[in-house]
């Protein structure tokens, strides 16, 4: 997941541990170039499974992500996913974003 830094956002205030994905906690993050514009995004992971809020429903579902700027700005972003079943007995499905 990444939280892509924007004129009217900058994504390297928002605190990775007050970031939720689909009911889950960034298991890790780091901030990096990700879109190669100059500023620093936000890239984290979060494990399939903790996402409880995660759509089962192989295709195209609506996934929300909430989280704060250091404790100052709430932010919000909601987005499509692919959810593709998966073939292995390690996990029942991956996202596709």
């Amino acid at each position: 997941m990444a939280i892509i830094s924007s004129s009217s956002f900058d994504a390297s205030t928002a605190d990775p541990t007050a970031v939720v994905f689909a009911g889950a906690l960034a298991e890790r993050w780091k901030l990096m170039d990700f879109d190669k514009d100059g500023d620093k995004d936000l890239i984290m992971v979060f494990k399939i499974r903790g996402c409880e809020d995660l759509p089962t429903t192989p295709g195209l579902n609506e996934v929300v992500l909430v989280g704060w700027a250091f404790g100052t700005q709430h932010f919000e972003g909601i987005d499509r996913v692919r959810i593709v079943p998966r073939r292995t007995s390690e996990s029942s499905a991956k996202i596709i974003l």
